[in-house]
């Protein structure tokens, strides 16, 4: 290894860790020492800012509902305990599939805070915050288009025979707590801190109740979208990624809602731009 390499990796060990053994030997000697390592503190200062401020764009309801303090606390030990691996931020503190970097996310690190069990529901408003990001960055695949959909049905096709699945963007989201309108609130509403602090207080107070839900988010002409799911449409788009069939995932619907019309649930996963066609053998 050559010294300038050896010096970048002491380097950056020191700005992932603090720990400057390794750096000494390349600082001044006697009294300029002090000063050079007062001047890399600043550098490493930097470094966490940054970092706690891509968590906060990557967490921002949960930012916004913890206090500035704690929000701190919890995003510095995150980040000393489990320093960026990667120099742009993108996606810091979120799953990684990455094995030479394998760590937990942040709000797996979260999950066994004992504040974070305090109010349970925190956790579900972060899990959204993510999965807005994890769909923004998705892999982006072409939607059948309702010209599409004509043209199969001109030529004689029967629609619910053809093999079709959701688009590769889209994920659902499983939650524990039915915040879905807390966190849209809270996240996009334009309306003055507090009001969104009355809303804040009105489901903790009073509707803050455990409702497991699911949430579908996906990706429409390069917008995040998200839908809270009633039971039947979450049976039925279950069944569909398994299946890739409109007949059994009908059928799955049908079991939890007698009255399910899936002329209408098709109709807006049209509008939506969530279905492909797939190869049957998939």
């Amino acid at each position: 290894m050559t010294s300038h390499q050896a010096y970048l990796d002491a380097f950056q060990r020191y700005m992932t860790e603090g720990d400057t053994t390794e750096l000494l030997p390349y600082l001044a000697s006697d009294s300029k020492q002090q000063h050079s390592e007062h001047f890399l503190a600043i550098y490493r200062n930097g470094f966490i800012k940054s970092a706690i401020g891509a968590l906060e764009s990557n967490f921002p309801t949960l930012a916004y509902l913890l206090s500035a303090e704690h929000f701190f606390y919890l995003a510095r030990t995150y980040i000393e305990r489990y320093p960026p691996a990667c120099a742009t931020l993108v996606g810091y503190g979120m799953p990684t599939t990455d094995q030479d970097n394998k760590h937990p996310s942040f709000l797996e690190y979260l999950a066994a805070d004992v504040s974070m069990q305090e109010q349970p529901y925190l956790l579900d408003l972060g899990t959204l915050d993510q999965a807005w990001l994890q769909t923004l960055n998705a892999e982006k695949d072409e939607a059948i288009t309702l010209e599409q959909v004509q043209t199969l049905i001109d030529a004689g096709e029967d629609l619910s025979l053809l093999s079709m699945s959701l688009i590769t963007s889209s994920k659902m989201i499983a939650l524990s707590f039915n915040v879905f309108e807390l966190w849209t609130q809270v996240r996009f509403s334009e309306t003055e801190r507090s009001d969104k602090q009355k809303l804040v207080d009105n489901f903790v107070n009073g509707e803050f109740s455990k409702e497991a839900v699911e949430v579908l988010f996906w990706q429409q002409d390069n917008q995040v979208q998200a839908k809270l799911l009633n039971l039947a449409e979450s049976h039925f788009l279950h069944s569909l990624l398994s299946t890739a069939s409109l007949v059994k995932a009908e059928a799955a619907a049908v079991k939890v809602d007698e009255v399910f019309d899936l002329s209408l649930l098709f109709a807006d996963l049209l509008h939506g731009q969530l279905l492909k066609l797939v190869s049957p053998y998939n």
